[in-house]
């Protein structure tokens, strides 16, 4: 059991008991916007907003952070799997990391690793969001996610270490592809990955890597008329090309066809959409081992769960308080 110092537990108490006393602060995570230049009735400019009276359960195509119905790591929520088991899906601990909920992904190269997931029927418009923490890579460029018409793909994201690139590839209907590109990206900590695709003669399609600022998002139109998306698959979908010392984490992935996922709140360590003291008690319940944070405890996205993400929650509560009218 981790026990932290006199001093730290000392400061936790006084902060806490301020707090207690506080008004519940609202996330006032910042939202992305769909492109101008794009259809807007495609895009909501809220996680939870509704589009068309549309409701969620039509919103929702598949989205799973590793674990099952009764709390265990899984990898089980998918149609199947390449080279994994629910072994290769932990807590956090030296084997694993996880930005969401109790539990992680963790995959190795040295022969293709990925998940995939089949669609009840074919898709016209995804908009999609995954984590990933590199924690060791060579110098391949690795295929991270693809999506395929049932034969061959169609969306492709690529991780480059050399530069440290991150690559959304979308081919069009001759076939050729069409990339967007995020360069010099600093891998040592959590990553999030949004792109939004469709099917349309000139479909906007959208990347947004590291950010929740829609001045980041990066646009692109291609022609992806009469294509329809089938498969989807997360993990190192390239790993037996790649040789073996790369070593990925994933988490939090999510796909929708009317909303967009969008960042999770940081610092909402018990996952409720708020952050308030109960998140920083919810913290030091974790510090202790007795309980797991279903949201997201990694605050500060190191990859590791320790007291800098008690003041990170602590920051965020303060500030984003602040902000509220």
């Amino acid at each position: 059991m981790r026990i932290f110092s006199a001093v730290f537990l000392y400061v936790a108490v006084i902060l806490l008991t301020l707090l207690l006393f506080q008004p519940q602060a609202l996330s006032s995570q910042s939202l992305l916007l769909p492109a101008q230049s794009g259809p807007p009735e495609t895009l909501a400019t809220d996680s939870f907003q509704l589009v068309g009276g549309i409701r969620g359960a039509f919103d929702e195509i598949f989205a799973d952070a590793f674990e099952d119905e009764f709390g265990n790591c899984s990898v089980g929520n998918w149609g199947g799997s390449v080279g994994l088991s629910d072994g290769d899906a932990g807590v956090q601990s030296e084997f694993n990391r996880r930005y969401t909920g109790r539990c992680g992904l963790r995959i190795t190269s040295g022969d293709d690793r990925f998940l995939t997931h089949e669609f009840a029927e074919s898709e016209a418009f995804i908009a999609v969001r995954f984590y990933f923490f590199v924690e060791q890579a060579l110098t391949a460029p690795l295929l991270l996610f693809a999506a395929d018409d049932g034969s061959i793909n169609q969306i492709e994201v690529w991780y480059e270490p050399g530069p440290g690139n991150l690559v959304l590839r979308v081919f069009d209907t001759a076939e050729q592809p069409n990339d967007l590109v995020y360069t010099d990206l600093d891998v040592n900590r959590w990553i999030s990955v949004e792109f939004v695709w469709e099917e349309d003669p000139n479909a906007t399609i959208l990347l947004l890597v590291d950010s929740d600022q829609v001045e980041d998002q990066q646009t692109m139109f291609v022609d992806t008329s009469e294509t329809f998306l089938s498969n989807l698959d997360l993990g190192l979908i390239n790993g037996a090309g790649v040789g073996v010392g790369n070593v990925i984490d994933f988490d939090g992935f999510d796909s929708r066809r009317v909303t967009r996922p969008l960042r999770l709140l940081e610092g909402d360590v018990n996952g409720d959409g708020v952050l308030n003291s109960q998140d920083l008690v919810k913290l030091i319940n974790e510090f202790n081992d007795d309980d797991f944070g279903d949201g997201q405890p990694d605050c500060n996205e190191d990859g590791a769960i320790d007291s800098d993400d008690f003041f990170c929650v602590l920051s965020n509560i303060l500030t984003q308080g602040s902000q509220q009218p």
